[in-house]
């Protein structure tokens, strides 16, 4: 019994097939392991769709018409990630407007795609590549006219979530209980290497606030545990965003020798430090409730979070917002307000309730 998977997949208990059409007469099937992911098997359709439109029309019969220009035009992109994202871009285009002229698209179509893929709950940052890539496309067809309208539609904005915390030694625990002998991502190949280097990473993110693109730039020189110190070198270029050498506060220096003892300096990878830290997380709240207690985590918990629980914990402690925009290395001190207006209310709020308890 077959089993759709996927517009023009599906599955029949053995492998997966994939058909490739452009209207009835125009078709080919192709016959996939079932282990092939499926953006591969959809990149085949949409290659092989493509191929079958230039077969079936000339260039010149295929001027002004949407589904084929795109085709064409993604099939001229140089192969790479880029051009995988491209298509996708596109090709939600191409099948939303299906097979019409240039001409024929107005405003208020193209606003009514937009409404439809936001009721649909496509994300914002999806909606805002895919303007953007096909006014690319009009801009190369030199259909300029259309390309000022799709330029101007209308996309909703990703919400601003403000800088979160949480706190610094919860986080200490989840990172510090890390195994350290085996890892899901590489088993039985440098699992143990891969864990000792996001445990370091993790530790000096948290009590340093160094992100990982500074921590590939960073050198086992840079710390001196004897002075308790750290060279941060530059986030940004420009002036006023030299190296900093500042001191290792509260627990920086067991994170700096973790670090230094894992070999974690060089090339960083984020998307594996953050299934490193998830899976932390997950292990963390798996013993803890093996042990009868109870985790209250914050929301959403990310690595991103270490950075602001650090810079939120050296406001308490420091009061002074300016030694907080050092460690963050800001060039404006409105950018470390973002870090520290939290910390500020909380604690009128813990005034407020104090004076208000002592009137009463």
């Amino acid at each position: 019994m077959s089993t759709s998977i996927a517009p023009n997949v599906v599955d029949d208990g053995r492998r997966y097939i994939a058909t490739a059409k452009v209207g009835r007469d125009r078709r080919r099937r192709r016959r996939f392991p079932r282990t092939t992911p499926l953006r591969t098997i959809t990149t085949w359709i949409d290659d092989t769709c493509a191929e079958l439109r230039k077969q079936k029309r000339t260039q010149q019969r295929l001027k002004g018409q949407i589904a084929g220009e795109i085709g064409l035009y993604v099939a001229g992109l140089p192969k790479g990630r880029s051009r995988a994202n491209t298509r996708s871009y596109l090709m939600a285009w191409a099948h939303a407007l299906g097979d019409v002229g240039r001409k024929a698209v107005t405003a208020g179509r193209l606003a009514q795609i937009v409404t439809d893929w936001i009721d649909a709950g496509v994300a914002a940052s999806t909606l805002k590549h895919r303007r953007r890539e096909l006014a690319k496309f009009l801009e190369a067809v030199k259909d300029h006219e259309l390309e000022a309208i799709v330029r101007g539609l209308k996309t909703p904005r990703e919400p601003k979530t403000p800088p979160r915390g949480a706190e610094m030694d919860l986080l200490h625990a989840i990172i510090s209980g890390m195994d350290e002998h085996r890892t899901a991502r590489h088993p039985g190949r440098g699992g143990r290497m891969f864990r000792n280097k996001a445990r370091g990473r993790l530790l000096l993110w948290l009590w340093t606030g160094a992100e990982p693109a500074t921590q590939q730039r960073l050198q086992a020189t840079d710390i001196d545990l004897a002075r308790g110190t750290i060279t941060l070198p530059p986030r940004e270029k420009g002036e006023g965003v030299e190296a900093v050498t500042l001191p290792l506060l509260g627990k920086a220096p067991e994170a700096a020798a973790a670090w230094l003892r894992a070999f974690a300096w060089g090339p960083c990878g984020t998307r594996a430090l953050g299934r490193a830290f998830h899976t932390a997380v997950r292990s963390y709240v798996a013993r803890e409730a093996a042990e009868g207690r109870t985790v209250t985590l914050p929301a959403g918990l990310t690595p991103k979070h270490l950075r602001h629980s650090f810079l939120s914990w050296l406001h308490v402690h420091c009061e002074d917002a300016a030694i907080v925009q050092v460690y963050a290395q800001h060039l404006h001190i409105s950018t470390t307000m973002r870090y520290t207006r939290r910390v500020v209310s909380r604690r009128l709020q813990d005034v407020a309730d104090r004076i208000n308890g002592r009137a009463a």
